[in-house]
């Protein structure tokens, strides 16, 4: 078995068939790593019940010298967008909503301007929505410092919607903000208490945590972000109870692949409603609704190709740390990378898996 920069590969058929790909990964993450100043990453592949592969380089704190793992928890972000549409789901097969109601419908405050959005839109990006957390649609308003769901809302309020809905896609984590709210509201529970009851059981590992409460806050691994002379430990970040079901999920590596793994296999959803998260979103001219990527967009995931077999995946970055997951259901395989500093990690977690399918 091979060990490089700290790296730990776990090789089912045997070192010198893999030894070409390994060095070849090597590169790619060393490369990676100086070009962006990366503190610490962790990358693994599941298939079926197996780990097939999983390799770690950097720290998790480099001041102490502590090596960065598969274990290193981190904030999930917008990985979030997943699990509340698994959520949203949930609530739709109980018979408390229906995804084509309106989010006023289920909604604890009034909304203003948005009559027509639906629960769908919000969950495709295609609202039309303005986007609190969008400084530059609200240059005078410090989100950051927002003291309750209320004023949140009061302050959405006062813009009526930028186009008209299920007409266009906009990235949006107000919406998934607002449909956060509506889980509260409907389960009549902290959506903190939802998802540790409804959810995260279905993953079995004791290592995923919703951030934005106070039931239990777990020690985060320490972030980084660029600076002048490299990587410096990452300042002013967001509470998690600001982003809500926008981004405050909390995980590990392992924890992050078990999550998703339980959604995708129908852990946690029906077939039928995870048929209907996995297909892909359509504006009301019926055309397939697309990211600016090109990706095609379903319930809080992006559908795409990777190595010409479809794939299911998501990512999220905030405070500094950052993820990004692929699931490939051909094979049953999935891809994660976590990692503890302010830059993409979705490009590197490709190249690593293309180059292991070239093999």
């Amino acid at each position: 078995m091979k060990l490089i920069y700290s790296a730990v590969f776990l090789l089912l058929i045997g070192c010198n068939q893999h030894e070409n790909a390994d060095d070849e990964i090597d590169r790619a993450i060393a490369e990676f790593s100086s070009k962006n100043s990366y503190v610490g990453l962790a990358i693994s592949a599941v298939k079926g019940e197996r780990t097939i592969a999983s390799r770690q380089y950097g720290f998790a704190d480099k001041a102490l010298g502590l090596p960065f793992s598969q274990s290193s928890l981190i904030s999930l972000g917008s990985n979030a967008k997943t699990v509340i549409a698994a959520a949203i789901l949930l609530l739709e097969e109980r018979g408390l909503l229906k995804t084509t109601d309106t989010i006023q419908q289920h909604f604890p405050f009034e909304l203003k301007h948005f009559e027509q959005v639906t629960v769908e839109d919000l969950l495709c990006h295609t609202s039309g929505i303005p986007d609190v957390f969008n400084e530059e649609q609200f240059q005078n308003y410090q989100w950051q410092k927002s003291v309750s769901q209320k004023e949140f809302v009061d302050k959405l309020n006062e813009k009526p919607v930028v186009i008209q809905s299920g007409t266009r896609y906009s990235y949006n984590n107000t919406g998934f903000f607002l449909l956060g709210m509506v889980i509260e509201h409907l389960s009549n529970q902290p959506i903190g208490d939802f998802l540790r009851e409804k959810i995260f059981p279905q993953a079995n590992d004791p290592n995923l945590y919703y951030l934005g409460d106070s039931f239990y806050q777990p020690a985060l691994v320490t972030a980084y972000e660029q600076g002048i002379f490299g990587s410096a430990v990452y300042e002013d970040p967001v509470e998690y109870r600001v982003v809500g079901g926008a981004g405050a999920l909390g995980g590990n590596l392992t924890s992050y692949i078990k999550l998703f793994r339980a959604i995708f296999s129908g852990k946690v959803l029906t077939t039928a409603s995870l048929n209907k998260m996995t297909t892909p979103c359509r504006y009301k001219n019926k055309d397939i609704v697309r990211n600016d990527q090109g990706q095609q967009v379903g319930l809080g995931i992006e559908i795409t190709q990777l190595g010409g077999q479809l794939a299911f995946t998501r990512g999220g970055a905030l405070n500094g740390y950052v993820s990004t997951i692929y699931h490939i259901p051909s094979s049953d395989t999935t891809y994660g990378i976590t990692g503890n500093t302010w830059s993409p990690l979705a490009p590197l977690l490709e190249e690593v898996i293309l180059i292991q399918k070239a093999e």
